[in-house]
């Protein structure tokens, strides 16, 4: 070597040499747009309707238990169930689908419904609590219009 020759500066382990560029890690980016769709994907779940779908159904000539039933339907659970069973409220699903047909939701389990309730897991509305104020003869009545209902709209007699 010469010596009008200028050696290679040698740079030190801790240095970073100016001539090399800088370049964003894979795992940096990726981190940051995993964030950017965690975001995203709140904003969107947030605003999302939990309404419950709306069941259009015939409703039969109905016989004094069945009309007395509709009443105490009305008045204790359309709140969460719609009117007369349709569901589109953001409390409970409609009560005219197919999940409640005769062959899946027996006349026992209603009744038993109806006085205990129901855990979480069976909708994404969550628990059914317990109807206290529906005396049993008042819930045999529910049933009745409700099994008029299910009758009419085919979901079993």
């Amino acid at each position: 070597m010469r010596d009008n020759e200028k050696k290679p500066k040698q740079i030190s382990a801790r240095e970073v040499d100016p001539n090399v560029p800088l370049s964003r890690t894979p795992i940096k980016m990726m981190g940051i747009t995993l964030v950017l769709v965690i975001i995203a994907s709140i904003a969107v779940l947030s605003k999302t309707d939990r309404r419950s779908i709306k069941a259009y159904i015939n409703i039969p000539e109905l016989g004094e238990t069945q009309m007395q039933g509709r009443e105490i339907f009305n008045r204790v659970c359309a709140e969460c169930h719609g009117v007369d069973g349709t569901g589109d409220t953001k409390i409970g699903p409609p009560l005219m689908h197919p999940y409640h047909r005769k062959e899946a939701l027996s006349d026992e389990r209603f009744l038993k419904v109806v006085r205990q309730g129901t855990p979480e897991d069976k909708w994404k509305y969550g628990h059914m609590p317990a109807q206290i104020n529906v005396s049993d003869e008042d819930a045999k009545k529910i049933l009745s219009f409700f099994n008029a209902l299910r009758a009419v709209n085919k979901l079993g007699e």
